[in-house]
């Protein structure tokens, strides 16, 4: 065995370049050879294109087949997260429903109340004026005849003859029993 070591650098350069060289010359010396060997070797080298290509579209198919298996994934989980949203959205619509129905029934009850009221208070103001207009005819009837109609009708717990209790109508609605003379008119 040869010591390496201390073979000079430059020597091992050398002899590195020659081995390439000399490679490269044989390599080519090879190919002019036969023709057959060439074309085997453009087969070859065709069929490893071919075969790299081929690798390539499996690599790409197999990112493909990753990218969509993860993309249903995806789907799967919107289509969850659709379901979820449009059942929150039919509770909301029923419950916005309700409100509204709430809301509808609320607004009748009010403007009943409303009407209630505007009737009350025209009867209230009918019967403010009736009660004037009875005080203004007691107003007409005098203080010493005033005090014998009501000891004689509390007496026989009846009106006197020249009392009638014929109602006074002011208005449609309210009718007032008020004890008034025969003589003033019906």
């Amino acid at each position: 065995m040869v010591d390496l070591t201390s073979i000079p650098f430059a020597a091992v350069i050398l002899f590195f370049f020659a081995g390439i060289i000399f490679g490269s010359l044989f390599r080519s010396q090879a190919k002019r050879l036969s023709p057959e060997t060439s074309f085997y070797a453009q087969r070859l080298n065709r069929a490893k294109y071919a075969w790299r290509a081929r690798k390539r579209q499996c690599n790409e198919l197999a990112d493909v087949r990753g990218r969509l298996v993860q993309l249903q994934a995806d789907i799967d989980r919107k289509s969850v997260e659709l379901l979820s949203s449009q059942t929150n959205c039919d509770s909301l619509k029923s419950s916005l429903g309700q409100l509204e129905y709430d809301y509808l029934e609320q607004k009748e009850r009010l403007h009943r109340q409303i009407r209630r009221n505007r009737m009350l208070n025209a009867q209230l103001s009918e019967v403010i004026e009736a009660k004037a207009a009875v005080i203004s005819l007691k107003g007409n009837v005098k203080p010493e005849k005033n005090a014998e109609l009501k000891n004689t009708a509390m007496e026989n717990h009846r009106f006197p003859e020249e009392v009638s209790t014929q109602p006074i109508i002011f208005s449609d609605r309210v009718k007032l029993r008020v004890p008034r003379k025969v003589n003033e008119g019906r």
